[in-house]
């Protein structure tokens, strides 16, 4: 039996996956979190082979978070299933850890599917994202600028792009105002933004919301 963890702060949705999971016979849901906290403590008293986690949700901050899924529960695999397009977020989860990537309008066949590869040890990765990956090896100079960006620095350029509050993205991310304000200014510096309404635009243009 595949152990399931659901991570997603959206209740219909875990509850919408948990149905799925559960029509299938090698399939059982352990795990309920609603944020990243939530799904780190259950962790830690619950063995699971396989967490499906959002991209958007409260906690630590999506990357934080899955790191220390990587890093703590070693035989947990992680499939990230978001409303972000495999371009803005797939990559850079692979990067920090992730098995695999699906967008949330996934077919419920294809996403048993990526979770039984993924509990078996492998990868997941659509045709969609293999053209990405392959792009990005090809690629000469054309990456955008944001793609220099660490993986916190992105968080907070979303964040801040999407209309958060300097408060509201310490709270989302879990650091201080400071923190973000540390942060902010590194984006204007490596950037080029002169002001806020530049980097909101730079957001809006390269559809970096959050959903």
């Amino acid at each position: 039996m595949i152990r399931i963890a659901i991570a997603d702060d959206q209740r219909l949705l875990r509850e919408g996956l948990k149905r799925v999971f559960e029509a299938q016979p090698d399939l059982t849901t352990v795990i309920d979190a609603k944020d990243g906290h939530e799904l780190l403590d259950q962790l830690a008293g619950t063995d699971c082979d396989v967490v499906v986690m959002d991209v958007s949700m409260p906690g630590p901050g999506f990357f934080d978070t899955l790191r220390r899924v990587r890093d703590r529960f070693q035989n947990a695999h992680v499939l990230v299933l978001s409303m972000h397009p495999e371009e803005e977020y797939a990559v850079r989860a692979l990067r920090a850890g992730a098995s695999g990537y699906l967008h949330k309008d996934v077919d419920p066949e294809t996403l048993c599917e990526a979770v039984r590869r993924i509990a078996s040890g492998g990868r997941y990765v659509t045709p969609r994202l293999g053209e990405i990956l392959v792009q990005g090896l090809s690629r000469d100079g054309d990456a955008p600028s944001h793609d220099a960006l660490s993986d916190r620095e992105f968080e907070v350029l979303r964040l801040l792009g999407s209309g958060l509050s300097t408060d509201e993205v310490g709270k989302r991310l879990s650091i201080s105002p400071k923190t973000v304000g540390t942060y902010r200014a590194r984006l204007n510096d490596k950037m080029g933004f002169a002001n806020l309404a530049q980097l909101v635009r730079y957001v809006v243009e390269h559809s970096l919301q959050e959903s």
